[in-house]
């Protein structure tokens, strides 16, 4: 029960994504993205616990070993672990097999200027790995409808592809159509997290994120200048 919107751009990666999480028939609130490294960021739609459980235990692995570092690092820790977690999830789970599912959505931005930002997703059950071209992309309880969303939004916000985006204007529009859909009126809710990573003026990545409530509005951080870097 979530909407996941990503945009990468060279040295930019953004998601942005709902926080609402239903259990046991009540709902909380939940942070689903988080930063994995210093230029990828790592997001989770399904099962949400045992989503978290397994992005837990992935970040044992991290400092293992530097074939670990980056979104390619980031799948070779999975294959390790997430079969075997997806495994313990299932039995624990006993009977109801179908709610141990979940992707998760990577979003790398490029570490050297003039390289590709990239977008991945690792489906939980069957392990496939999707590399997927952006510079947008969707995922979440209407992936079909939520895409739509994505291209449309960026179109609108961006006409020619180039030039100055509000990349933050974008995840923010993107969640609130999504939430007027008819699977998002009962899945996708505010706050919204925002989380981008992004060159500063010293040409640095850093990694920035803001929770939004409803009514309020994403910081300038978000705002891409132009002309962006070319993909």
């Amino acid at each position: 029960m979530t909407a996941i919107f990503v945009f990468v751009e060279g040295s930019t990666a953004l998601i942005a994504s709902d926080t609402k999480r239903a259990q046991l028939g009540w709902a909380t609130s939940a942070t689903k993205t988080q930063q994995w490294s210093r230029n990828v960021l790592v997001s989770q739609t399904g099962f949400g616990e045992g989503l978290q459980r397994l992005i837990g235990e992935m970040m044992l692995w991290q400092h293992r070993a530097t074939e670990f570092s980056g979104a390619v690092g980031l799948v070779k820790i999975f294959k390790n672990v997430g079969p075997f977690r997806y495994e313990t999830e299932v039995y624990h789970a006993q009977s109801n097999r179908s709610q141990v599912n979940g992707t998760l959505v990577i979003a790398e931005a490029a570490r050297i200027i003039g390289q590709k930002a990239s977008i991945t997703t690792i489906d939980w059950a069957s392990g496939q790995v999707i590399d997927h071209p952006g510079p947008v992309y969707a995922d979440g309880t209407d992936p079909a409808s939520f895409q739509k969303i994505a291209e449309g939004e960026y179109r609108r916000l961006r006409p020619t592809g180039t030039g100055a985006f509000n990349a933050g204007q974008w995840g923010v529009e993107c969640i609130k159509r999504a939430m007027q859909t008819p699977q998002g009126k009962e899945a996708v809710d505010w706050p919204i997290d925002l989380a981008i990573i992004r060159r500063d003026d010293a040409g640095h990545l850093l990694c920035i994120t803001q929770k939004l409530e409803f009514g309020s509005t994403p910081s300038s951080h978000f705002n891409l200048p132009a002309p962006p870097e070319v993909i």
